[in-house]
């Protein structure tokens, strides 16, 4: 089974790029799909169908570089959308089809999952702050002004903000007032924009599939009427991910998500599983997401204080 993979990544890359993850996404036994690895089977031939991720050398130099003046030690890396798919997916969602939308500040990211396997990665060079810097000129507020205005009072579908709301305002320096539609009009079609790209981009790589569901995560996927413009592009059904022990309540951000999702990615491989490699992951969690934090079994399960808000991952 390693053999077929090691030559399922063996691709033509550009100079600047390489091999990252090597994913497995189904299997063929003398010609008989399976989403499994067959070990233990017999048979006279095998394929492998995969998904291969790749990354710039320059993105990874300049991360060892930035671990390095921290006297910290790059040991391996891996993709984020990858992870946080870890934090963010139920398995139900793994099995019956998910897309998982990542919107980020200045990166938006999708994965596609069915049957358990990954099905198609796209990440685009555009997030959340593309909406504010829209606003901030339309507007004529500054950039602070318009990432608050937009959290507290943008929707992102014309229809779904209120006729009669207006919200106060300094426009080039003067106190001014703008309508709720009035930010909608400039919040949809960036947003619409951005999800067509994405969107469009997983078709070309066969990766959506009929009864598949779109799940949310990210700060920039707060904004309100965000399911019911995902749901129009993607004629799927679509909510945002919960995972509580990741949420900063007092901020409204959920940073965190990732670093579960890493820290898990860390123990599956055999990196963290040393018990002073563990201890100290578990501590880092620990501080960048709360005290509820405590290893069962081969997993970590992050939990917030309250009773009944825990999610096991």
């Amino acid at each position: 089974v390693q053999r077929v993979l090691d030559i399922a990544a063996d691709v033509e890359l550009p100079r600047d790029h390489e091999v990252l993850h090597v994913v497995p996404t189904g299997f063929r036994v003398d010609q008989v799909p399976t989403s499994r690895p067959p070990i233990g089977m017999r048979a006279a031939s095998l394929l492998a169908e995969t998904s291969v991720v790749t990354v710039s050398r320059l993105a990874l130099d300049n991360l060892e570089r930035v671990l390095e003046s921290l006297d910290w030690q790059l040991i391996d890396a891996a993709a984020e959308p990858l992870l946080l798919s870890r934090a963010a997916l139920r398995s139900a969602d793994r099995q019956r089809g998910a897309v998982l939308i990542d919107i980020g500040g200045e990166v938006l990211s999708a994965t596609v999952y069915r049957e358990g396997a990954l099905r198609g990665v796209v990440s685009l060079a555009a997030g959340g702050a593309h909406v504010t810097r829209d606003l901030s000129w339309a507007l004529r507020i500054d950039l602070d002004e318009a990432e608050k205005l937009k959290r507290q009072h943008g929707v992102a579908v014309v229809q779904e903000a209120k006729r009669e709301a207006r919200i106060p305002i300094r426009s080039n320096g003067r106190p001014a007032w703008v309508g709720q539609r009035a930010m909608a009009q400039v919040i949809e079609p960036r947003l619409s924009e951005l999800l067509t790209m994405v969107r469009d981009g997983l078709r070309s790589q066969d990766a959506l599939f009929p009864a598949t569901r779109v799940v949310l995560t990210g700060n920039g996927s707060r904004i309100r009427g965000l399911s019911t413009l995902v749901e129009r592009i993607f004629e799927a059904p679509a909510r945002t991910a919960t995972f509580q022990s990741c949420e900063d309540q007092s901020q409204g951000l959920i940073p965190s998500c990732v670093a579960a999702g890493l820290i898990q990615y860390a123990t599956s491989c055999g990196l963290a599983r040393e018990p002073r490699r563990r201890q100290q992951a578990l501590q880092w969690l620990r501080k960048t997401i709360g005290a509820g934090v405590s290893e069962e079994g081969t997993g970590l399960r992050a939990g917030s204080d309250t009773a009944g808000a825990t999610s096991t991952q």
